[in-house]
């Protein structure tokens, strides 16, 4: 183990990268980082299957400037173990009175 603990998991790893990308809000990065995840979970025409998505445009998708359909990523991303979540980053308006 190192000082700075234990080294992150390749898993771990692409999930910070996923992160990250949100955070930048650079939709390319993240559709990138989403490609060697599909690898992993059985390839282009394993994920098609199971999520009723074309494996061509699935590819696509990934792997060019193509914009992403949000109703993509969300038939997509269950199938890979993954959910999108939202988190505020900024303080709520408290000033709801009339």
């Amino acid at each position: 183990m190192s000082q700075n603990g234990p080294a992150a998991s390749p898993e771990q790893q692409l999930i910070a990268e996923l992160n990250a990308a949100l955070r930048r809000q650079d939709q390319q990065a993240f559709l990138r980082a989403l490609m060697p995840i599909v690898k992993q979970q059985g390839g282009f025409a394993g994920i098609a299957r199971e999520t009723a998505l074309n494996r061509t445009a699935l590819y696509r998708m990934l792997s060019s400037a193509n914009d992403a359909k949000l109703s993509t990523l969300l038939a997509l991303l269950p199938s890979l173990g993954m959910q999108l979540s939202m988190k505020r980053i900024t303080e709520p308006e408290t000033s709801l009175e009339k």
